[in-house]
């Protein structure tokens, strides 16, 4: 569901801040100021809410949970009126820190008020004097109030939608920490640049609130039925399936065969191929015991598995970066899978570590040349992810690869193996590696455009001279005068998106190409690879 600018208008989404309270980052959403207050730009909200609105309707589809975050008082009472009916968890009171970045203890807090229910359930809690039992009333009040919408969110939400950002910025960082789709409301006093998905919009008023809310609501309840009866049609043909014909003639089993499977065959097949015991034994029974042909017949049932869900969004995963023990190649790949259990799986990263650790022996030159490596004796790489899509039962596609070679070559993966970065140096010395662990996390963090201005793309360059342009324009300065103030921008874009001009996270009075300098004046970037996933 989306809406059209008048209906916005009406809600008075278009409403900003004070002129004073302007971010920069908020600039190219603003389409003018009226009595010392910015107006937000409709039509870019209409296509900021549209994608947003796409993006929330697949993950839904997947099953995964989002989580809605707004604690101030005029948001508070919208929120529940829209998410509660769809089963989604929320947040509208004092946002518990930890949640996200913690939620092992956030659950255990969970499991207290679950026991205390159970203690009432069963009879347990009238054996406590009356002031324990005062006390538990109260724990589990307090409990109910901070941690009640979100009791049956048994993991981490697949994302997470806040109103005003500013207020719940603490809410903001642990998603982005965690690498969680964040998607928000903000406002002109706001940094669009912190959410991967923002809706420019008045976080204030409540009819804004409540307008973007419902479309937002509307969208993720289609999304869920239409999981449902997908979910529906698929059961009922997988019963279709199994219902058996019998057309009168004797039905023979050949016992003698089936006894003749042992443990241990089934036992070597799953060390082989990683297929689950009753799928080993299946295919050996099919096969009177051959373990080669049997390592076939799951082959192929992972070619039909994989047929299937072509069409399918492979969204979660692994990203891994590897240099050798030279420190003069470096390798990158981004290792996709469906669901985050798979993701987390310890067998799934593996394979991910053995096909990275392939790529990089044999320096590989792009992602086909990858692909085409032989995994074993029998499989190429490219069999060996058919093999597990029919093992796992999710598609599985290797997406990414890069390498890079220089005189040093240094890495970074980022906790959760969701982001990974690797930078190439002109030489190498003592200090070297720890300055390249630096880069690289500056590489993750800030995610440069290029080295500098000469590695961005001319037609970036030339979209950031017409944007420079437009807002020169709309800020009403004269028509000669505009290249010059594209220009000025121009530099402060290449201040903040090239890597030699940004400023170094572990210190901010000092730009990348200086904390190098300070390091070795005769090092230099020569190249530099970032894979992040989602």
């Amino acid at each position: 569901m989306t809406v059209d600018v008048k209906t916005l208008l009406n809600a008075g989404v278009h409403f900003g801040h004070l002129t004073r309270k302007r971010h920069p980052n908020m600039t190219p959403y603003i389409f003018m100021e009226k009595n010392g207050t910015h107006i937000l730009d409709l039509n870019q909200t209409v296509d900021k809410l549209d994608i947003s609105l796409k993006a929330l309707s697949k993950i839904a589809k997947t099953g995964r949970r989002i989580l809605f975050v707004a604690t101030k008082k005029q948001a508070k009472d919208i929120l529940v009126k829209h998410i509660k009916p769809l089963k989604m968890p929320y947040i509208t009171e004092r946002w518990p820190g930890g949640m996200l970045t913690n939620f092992v203890t956030i659950r255990k807090a969970v499991k207290k008020m679950t026991a205390i229910d159970k203690m009432k359930e069963d009879g347990t809690i009238s054996t406590l004097s009356k002031r324990e039992r005062l006390q538990l009333d109260r724990k589990r009040a307090k409990l109910e109030k901070d941690l009640g919408s979100i009791s049956e969110m048994n993991r981490l939400p697949g994302a997470i939608f806040i109103v005003d950002i500013v207020k719940e910025k603490i809410a903001v960082s642990e998603a982005k920490k965690l690498g969680i789709p964040t998607f928000a409301m903000v406002d002109t006093n706001s940094d669009p640049n912190l959410v991967d998905f923002p809706i420019p919009s008045n976080d204030d008023a409540s009819k804004s609130i409540d307008i973007i809310l419902s479309c937002v609501a509307n969208t993720i309840k289609s999304a869920l039925n239409e999981r449902e009866v997908e979910k529906k049609s698929k059961d009922l043909d997988a019963k279709k399936r199994s219902k058996k014909k019998y057309t009168g003639q004797l039905i023979t089993f050949n016992l003698k065969t089936m006894t003749q499977i042992t443990a241990s065959q089934v036992n070597q097949l799953r060390k082989q191929t990683g297929a689950g015991m009753m799928d080993c034994k299946k295919a050996l029974v099919e096969t009177n015991g051959n373990i080669e042909q049997a390592i076939d017949v799951l082959r192929k049932k992972g070619q039909k598995v994989a047929a299937k869900r072509a069409d399918r969004e492979a969204t979660e995963g692994v990203v891994l970066a590897l240099t050798n023990s030279s420190h003069n190649a470096g390798v990158i790949i981004s290792l996709n899978c469906e669901t985050d259990f798979v993701a987390k799986n310890d067998s799934f990263v593996e394979l991910a570590y053995t096909i990275l650790t392939l790529a990089l022996n044999s320096e590989c030159a792009d992602l086909d040349s990858v692909k085409g490596l032989s995994f074993d004796n029998n499989m190429s790489v490219n069999d060996k992810l058919v093999e597990q899509t029919g093992v796992i039962g999710e598609k599985i596609e290797l997406s990414n690869y890069s390498i890079i070679k220089g005189g040093y070559v240094g890495s970074y993966i980022h906790p959760g193996n969701k982001l990974a970065s690797l930078v190439g140096f002109n030489n190498s010395f003592d200090r070297i590696k720890d300055l390249s662990k630096n880069i690289a996390m500056q590489i993750a963090a800030m995610n440069p455009l290029g080295i500098d201005e000469s590695g961005v793309p001319q037609s970036i360059i030339d979209k950031e001279m017409e944007i420079g342009k437009d807002l020169a324009r709309k800020e009403g300065k004269p028509e000669e005068m505009l290249d010059r103030i594209a220009q000025g921008r121009l530099k402060k874009f290449f201040k903040e998106n090239t890597l030699l001009h940004q400023v170094y996270i572990k210190d901010s009075k000092l730009i990348v190409s200086d904390y190098l300098k300070t390091v070795n004046t005769d090092l230099s970037v020569t190249d530099f690879k970032r894979v992040h996933l989602g």
